[in-house]
């Protein structure tokens, strides 16, 4: 239900049907494969529980995400809310500096070069309209 409420929110601020996308953290997967509205064929054409993974629903592309200890992840609070995210494509931008650099150097202990590239990259909302955050109860 969470997920065809994302869908209606950006319906009813008019976001484009294409391109839209959900973040979610892998144990929503679990969740959401638990509720026979998604996993049975009586409901979806998409075998999603014989396939044993969930690439999109109700028009949105799915991704997952796991717990990122080292970079943070999606943000879960005390309770087990966890806080997903439903946009637009477009309605999210990507910003990268003009810090370019690449990097080859000499492995001795492999006998090999190694070629490195950095690009310093963030993302911004571009149209709030387009964005929907997702609260989702944690499985325990």
């Amino acid at each position: 239900e969470r997920i065809l409420r994302a869908g209606r929110l950006l319906d009813d601020d008019d976001v484009d049907e294409e391109d839209r996308v959900l973040l979610v953290h892998v144990r929503e997967i679990e969740t959401a494969l638990a509720q026979t509205e998604i996993a049975s064929a009586d409901y979806n054409t998409v075998r999603a529980l014989a396939v044993g993974d969930l690439k999109s629903f109700a028009g949105f592309r799915i991704i997952k995400m796991g717990n990122r200890a080292g970079e943070g992840g999606l943000a879960i609070d005390g309770g087990g809310v966890r806080q997903c995210w439903a946009w637009q494509k477009k309605a999210v931008g990507v910003a990268y500096g003009a810090i370019k650099e690449t990097d080859i150097s000499w492995l001795g202990d492999y006998g090999s070069w190694i070629a490195s590239g950095f690009l310093k990259m963030g993302a911004c909302v571009i149209d709030g309209a387009g964005c929907v955050e997702v609260l989702c109860d944690e499985v325990a």
